[in-house]
């Protein structure tokens, strides 16, 4: 595995034998607005959630069975165990992007996502409620059955792409409203998720997203686990190989050092050339528990500018057709 370290300052490429030094004495601040925008994403969602009931029934010995069977593939959503209410998915979905209009009134996808006034005699057009229109779950691909998700990021992604609009940043809004539903799913299912064999699970057991974040566990030898926000789980994954493409080879894989300290990694994959903002609990600069694991990322996001300065990408690109939640 390469190691090396950063300093935005240098641009120029390093000597095939000479490792780049990205080291910096100071790190930036993230912007404040980003700060401001996740403590108020993360205030919602853990309100629109609600406290998890204190006895819930367990499961059906069938439905366990079928979550110890998930493997690497597959998800809780796409078995139906994640129960959404579409009126109350789309209410969430006009919140997130009313949100996200109040952070950042001048990024080029906030007008977009504003109801448009009514002209003339035609009623308001609600880019929300022409995405639960044009969204149809059901059938997909030959043989699967799409999920209410799955449709509704399908529909987004084609409005994105008419527009020339971020379509990252649109879906990630989408899975922030169905945050709520996940959650208390991961709590309804907790005990099974957590006897899930995960090791070579590049993506989230309950909505197949790839992960956000990893950390290095500060207690269990620096074992990692990759972390899915929007459903707040975390799940053991192996710790040499790429969970985007599944890359095990050495020498194509590596991370970069920033800052004076361990604390904070940037692994990355030569082959698909995608990256995993990694959190060491071990270092004594990082804070052992975080309160708010988004309000973390949101913290960190100058290793997010870094990697993609250096030609990395947090999801590596896919042909649409093939695109996944």
């Amino acid at each position: 595995m390469n190691t090396a370290t950063i300093n935005p300052g240098q641009n120029q490429p390093p000597g095939q034998d000479q490792p780049m030094d990205l080291r910096r004495t100071k790190l930036p601040a993230a912007p404040p607005e980003l700060v401001a925008y996740c403590r108020q994403l993360d205030d919602w969602v853990n309100t629109r959630t609600g406290v998890p009931e204190a006895q819930v029934a367990p499961p059906a010995p069938a439905v366990s069975e079928a979550i110890r069977q998930l493997g690497n593939s597959g998800s809780l959503e796409e078995m139906g165990l994640v129960e959404f209410d579409l009126l109350t998915l789309a209410t969430n979905l006009r919140q997130v992007c009313d949100l996200f209009r109040e952070h950042f009134p001048d990024d080029p996808l906030t007008p977009a996502l504003a109801a448009a006034p009514a002209l003339a005699d035609l009623p308001a057009s609600d880019p929300v409620h022409d995405w639960f229109a044009g969204a149809a779950p059901g059938k997909g691909k030959p043989g699967e059955t799409r999920t209410a998700v799955q449709a509704l990021t399908a529909t987004m992604q084609q409005w994105a792409y008419e527009r020339e609009l971020d379509e990252h940043t649109l879906l990630q809004l989408l899975h922030w409203a169905a945050a709520p539903f996940r959650r208390r799913a991961a709590h309804r299912y907790r005990e099974d998720l957590a006897g899930l064999i995960t090791n070579e699970r590049g993506h989230c057991p309950i909505c197949r997203r790839e992960p956000d974040l990893a950390e290095l566990s500060s207690t269990e030898h620096g074992r990692r686990y990759l972390l899915c926000l929007p459903c707040d789980l975390r799940w053991h994954f192996k710790r040499m190989g790429c969970p985007h493409c599944g890359n095990v080879d050495f020498d194509r894989l590596g991370y970069l050092l920033v800052g004076n300290d361990q604390a904070y990694k940037i692994y990355h994959c030569e082959e698909c050339k995608g990256y995993l903002k990694t959190i060491d609990r071990r270092d004594d600069n990082a804070p052992l528990n975080s309160p708010s694991l988004l309000l973390e990322n949101a913290k960190t996001c100058f290793l997010d500018l870094l990697a993609v300065e250096q030609g990395y990408q947090p999801t590596p690109e896919k042909p649409r057709e093939q695109s996944t939640l």
